[in-house]
């Protein structure tokens, strides 16, 4: 039997939305001061190397985060199914 750290891995999550969140007032942040139209579907028009890297950035953290909630998601299947 092992520990399943369920409450630190709830503050885990708290604390990623928290970052996304963050990034994502950054991302607003930089599309309403840009002088230039942008082009959300096409990348390589976009010259503003602050918004690709908070794009990078919040690309990481959704995986880190999707992948905790899928886990959590899983145990949760795993545990109704005994």
């Amino acid at each position: 039997m092992f520990r399943r750290f369920t409450q630190i891995r709830a503050r885990l999550l708290l604390l990623k939305q928290d970052r996304l969140s963050v990034l994502e007032e950054q991302l607003e942040y930089i599309d309403n001061s840009e002088d230039h139209p942008i082009f959300l579907g096409n990348a390589r028009r976009d010259l503003n190397p602050a918004r690709n890297q908070i794009l990078a950035d919040m690309e990481v953290e959704l995986r880190e985060y999707g992948m905790e909630w899928f886990c959590k998601q899983d145990r949760l299947l795993t545990e109704l199914a005994l």
